[in-house]
């Protein structure tokens, strides 16, 4: 549901169906989906259309808690028996404690605060981004992506934009060239970068980065 623009989410409802009449297993990867009501309600009509045996959503990028967490979670009781039920080898509880104390200190109203905030500013990256792109003569991706934006770096080595960004602290955006490993697609027709404003995100944090971007752009490595 949930991805890195330019490529956009799936059509799960379509998916959902093709799963229930077929007769096959449908688990529907949710990574950043939690924080977008509309991501949430595009699951909601899949769940319904067809068939959706589970939902796999992370924990650090929904509910603020380190990396290494993930949530599981179906309709089906039996099947999230079972999941429950597997041997974790030695892996960690503290993902679990993690995520207990930060759904604990928000709470529901709490977090509903954060969703809000997350869609404003959401909005307020693709105004900075959109205008970053046409000072530096390159253009914003208009794709569907309720979590982060994208655009262009035509001309431009994305590697070493990745890296002077990676200098400046700016670690969350992705700079890639149309060949390299996690690339949207084997033949897009440019570089790109993708930024995004997730939820927990202020919109001086925002601002401060794509601020960072055009300082870089501004001057691109050589």
């Amino acid at each position: 549901t949930t991805f890195f623009p330019p490529r956009e989410p799936d059509d799960v409802k379509e998916i959902a169906k093709i799963a229930r009449d077929l007769g096959i297993f449908h688990i529907v990867n949710n990574a950043y989906g939690v924080q977008s009501r509309v991501i949430m309600s595009k699951l909601r009509a899949a769940m319904d259309a067809g068939r959706v045996d589970a939902v796999v959503q992370s924990t650090d990028k929904n509910f603020l808690t380190p990396v290494g967490g993930s949530i599981v979670c179906s309709s089906h009781e039996g099947f999230i028996r079972k999941i429950s039920e597997t041997y974790a080898g030695r892996a960690t509880a503290a993902p679990f404690a993690q995520f207990l104390a930060s759904i604990l200190s928000l709470g529901e109203e709490g977090y509903e605060r954060l969703r809000d905030e997350q869609e404003k500013n959401r909005k307020r990256l693709e105004e900075l981004v959109e205008d970053l792109a046409q000072r530096h003569r390159q253009r914003l991706l208009k794709v569907f992506n309720p979590v982060a934006v994208a655009m262009t770096l035509s001309g431009l080595d994305a590697r070493k934009i990745g890296g002077a960004l990676y200098n400046e602290r700016v670690t969350g955006p992705r700079a890639l060239e149309p060949g390299d490993f996690g690339v949207c697609c084997e033949r897009y027709h440019s570089a790109y970068l993708s930024l995004n404003a997730a939820i927990g995100c202020r919109e001086q944090d925002i601002e401060v980065a794509v601020r960072k971007v055009d300082g870089v752009l501004s001057n691109p490595p050589a």
